[in-house]
């Protein structure tokens, strides 16, 4: 296949398409893409830190105004003042009520309690009132000490609170304008002020802190704040050496580059500061992964696009591939072939001869289309139905769908009379003879007509009937053109000439009828004229009583035993008969009368088979039939006595008939095969419809027509490449095959082409 010049142009072709713009676009967007998305992605990281930052001064402004509101409530205040905490047990409750509710307010309150300077007592409700030792009150009393209503103070000891942070809110509660005796602490969630801290940095690579003005730490996020980081006190100093507020750079630390942003946030009497610390890793890192991901991308597109490219070459190669091996299967190599130039050549010689096929079918059409014509007419296509038989007429050429049809029948007489061109001999060339004359004087009938030669003195014509006519003058039409070509064939042939003319016939399916009925009114000529016309309408008038007896189901019964179907089929129609006989008639006698004319039609149809009553079934059949008197006993009688003996003979005689029939077939093919045969053509070439020779085929050989012809021809040119020298095409031709069909189906059924199987021969 590489061998081939299209095939690697082809695969090249597909390759430049299928990966150079992948490959352009990964190199460019490394190239031009990655400072780009690094600064987008710094920006990105500032605009993180400033909504953390905010975040946390939020959360600590929120806590800020919930001590102010309390402080101030007087709600609240008002009654410690006079809060005696051993004598009104009552307001106590109350007070733990409420620091409940304060406690419950902000989620980084840890605990909030009451110091009440006149007791030297703090009041919780977690753990009650309690009085601390000297040195814990001399740290609250240093809290009044403060000028401040409201103020942060890390003085305090944790006490009991193991969870406290060293920070806590103070607020001095009111009394209306003078300054009380009492503060209120808020102490704060250690754990949750350090998340909070910590969240500002999640990559948990870098640093996070909170410092107060003097560059205290408060908390450092992941680390205790008394064991800070040697990240943290480097960024800790840097920023008390700073003289901005707020600031954005870049510092290394410890071999590392870190982005570092803080900014102050304004607490109730000082300033505090916010700082991340994030490591130029983590910032670069997306950009070089994303990078790196493009580049993998890319590299995987491009092999994916190798890939791809081979596999389409090779898609869109194997057909031109397997064109050139059948179109030289017979050449050792087809490597240094110009396949297109091959193809071409044997191609252009395939259309050649489709033509010749072409023409010696159009040549043989006629011949088809006359001979299905006569099988019609004469009744033999009893098995299929009006649709069949309109798609047939239609495949030879004839437009029968939705059509009406007249018939003419020709029928000569007093061939051996004084004057005669013929002898009583020859019938068959005096009806050749009056077919020919019939063709050529129907040439002028504006559609395609049909001349059917019977061979027996009589001769049919089919043509369709004309829509934009009425009857009577298609009819007055008809009996003028047929008076003409009696008058012709008179005076050529010298004989008595009688035409009928049939009814309208409706449907293809209704022709063998019309045309029996035709035929059957040429009874009623005048034996002494010479030219007659009759007009079937006019001598089988129908009468205008309406009768009892059931005619359509009697023609499918009576074609079912002509056709020799199964005994139960038989059955049923009967039933069927019987069961539409009595819904009609009025009387037994009647339905009697219908069951006689039935077994007349069934004896007329025996007889119209070739079988002789008498030896079926011995005479004495009408007296045994006047014997039965009810309509159920002559039912019984007909499906016993009178159908069974006759379908046993007609299966015998059927099954030899297949097999002669088959025989004949086989012979046609053994001496024909490498002819175009066909399962169509040889049912024409021997009487019969293609449905039946296909099932007797099958029946008779227990092979399909096309599987046998098929292996005949193939079992031939074996023959023919194991014994010869001949060429492959001349023995594609010798067997009946075109070269190109003929390489093909040698190998589906062998397995190798013929040229190999010669080489293995």
């Amino acid at each position: 296949m590489w061998k081939s010049s299209f095939f690697r142009k082809s695969l090249l072709l597909i390759i430049a398409l299928t990966t150079l713009p992948t490959a352009m676009a990964g190199l460019f967007i490394h190239a031009f893409g990655t400072f780009h998305i690094e600064r987008e992605l710094n920006r990105s990281h500032q605009t993180a830190m400033n909504s953390v930052i905010e975040r946390i001064d939020g959360q600590l402004n929120h806590l800020e105004m919930v001590a102010m509101l309390w402080a101030y409530n007087s709600s609240f205040s008002s009654p410690l003042q006079q809060l005696d905490i051993y004598q009104d047990p009552k307001m106590v409750q109350e007070l733990y009520r409420s620091l409940t509710i304060i406690k419950s307010s902000d989620p980084l309150i840890e605990e909030v309690y009451v110091f009440l300077e006149k007791d030297d007592a703090i009041i919780s409700d977690t753990f009650g009132i309690e009085r601390p030792a000297e040195t814990t009150l001399a740290a609250y009393r240093q809290l009044l000490q403060t000028p401040y209503n409201i103020f942060w103070s890390d003085s305090l000891p944790p006490g009991n609170l193991k969870n406290a942070s060293p920070y806590s809110l103070v607020v001095r509660l009111a009394k209306g304008t003078v300054k009380s005796n009492i503060v209120m602490v808020f102490r704060i969630k250690a754990d949750l002020l350090h998340k909070i801290i910590a969240d500002a940095e999640p990559d948990a690579r870098g640093a996070t802190l909170l410092l107060k003005e003097d560059a205290q730490i408060i908390s450092a996020g992941r680390n205790p704040a008394d064991k800070p980081s040697p990240v943290d006190l480097g960024i800790r100093d840097m920023i008390r050496n700073s003289n901005t507020p707020s600031d954005s750079f870049v510092t290394s630390e410890n071999g590392k580059r870190y982005s570092v942003s803080y900014r102050e946030i304004k607490r109730i009497q000082e300033r505090w500061i916010v700082a991340t610390a994030t490591p130029l890793a983590n910032v670069t890192k997306p950009v070089i992964l994303i990078s790196r991901y493009i580049l993998g991308i890319s590299l995987a597109m491009l092999l994916i696009g190798l890939w791809l490219s081979w596999m389409a070459s090779r898609r869109m190669y194997t057909p031109i591939q397997q064109l050139v091996h059948v179109f030289s299967s017979d050449k050792k190599s087809d490597d240094t072939v110009n396949e297109f130039e091959l193809i071409v050549d044997q191609w252009t010689h395939v259309l050649l001869e489709r033509k010749k096929l072409q023409q010696r079918l159009q040549s043989q059409l006629p011949t088809l289309r006359e001979g299905f014509i006569l099988q019609l007419a004469q009744g033999h296509l009893y098995a299929l139905t009006n649709e069949e038989i309109v798609e047939r007429l239609e495949k030879y050429g004839c437009q029968a769908r939705d059509k009406k049809w007249l018939l003419l029948v020709i029928g000569l007489h007093g061939l051996a009379a004084a004057g005669s061109k013929f002898s009583q001999e020859d019938e068959q060339l005096a009806t050749f003879a009056a077919a020919n004359i019939a063709k050529e004087f129907m040439q002028g009938w504006p559609e395609g007509i049909d001349v059917i030669n019977f061979q027996n003195l009589n001769v049919g014509i089919l043509l369709p009937a004309r829509a934009a006519q009425s009857v009577h003058e298609q009819r007055a039409e008809l009996f003028r053109m047929a008076e003409e070509l009696a008058s012709t064939m008179h005076h050529f042939l010298r004989v008595k000439v009688t035409i009928g003319i049939s009814k309208v016939v409706q449907t293809a399916g209704e022709i063998p009828d019309a045309m029996e009925e035709t035929l059957q009114a040429l009874k009623h000529r005048q034996a002494h004229e010479v030219l007659q016309v009759l007009d079937i309408e006019e001598l089988l008038p129908h009468g205008s009583h309406e009768t009892p007896y059931p005619f359509e189901e009697e023609k499918v019964l009576i074609h079912a035993l002509r056709m020799g179907v199964a005994e139960e089929e038989v059955n049923q129609l009967m039933d069927v008969f019987l069961e539409r006989l009595q819904e009609r008639a009025a009387t037994e006698l009647q339905i009697r009368q219908g069951l006689y004319q039935l077994f007349g039609s069934i004896q007329q149809a025996i007889a119209h088979s070739g079988f002789n009553l008498l030896q079926l079934y011995g005479g004495l059949m009408n007296e045994q039939l006047v014997a039965l008197r009810e309509p159920a006993a002559i039912m019984e009688w007909l499906k016993k006595d009178v159908v069974p003996p006759f379908l046993a003979e007609m299966a015998q005689t059927q099954k030899l008939y297949l097999k002669e029939l088959v025989d004949s077939v086989l012979n046609t093919i053994h001496r024909d095969y490498m002819k175009d045969l066909s399962l169509d053509s040889c049912a024409d070439l021997h009487g019969t419809y293609p449905r039946k020779l296909s099932v007797g085929f099958k029946q008779v050989t227990g092979f399909t027509f096309i599987d046998y012809l098929t292996n005949y021809r193939l079992d031939k040119a074996k023959d023919l490449l194991w014994t010869t020298n001949v060429k492959i095409n001349d023995v594609a031709e010798q067997v009946g095959y075109q070269p190109a069909y003929f390489h093909r189906i040698f190998k589906k059924h062998t397995g190798v082409t013929p040229g190999q199987y010669r080489e293995q021969a």
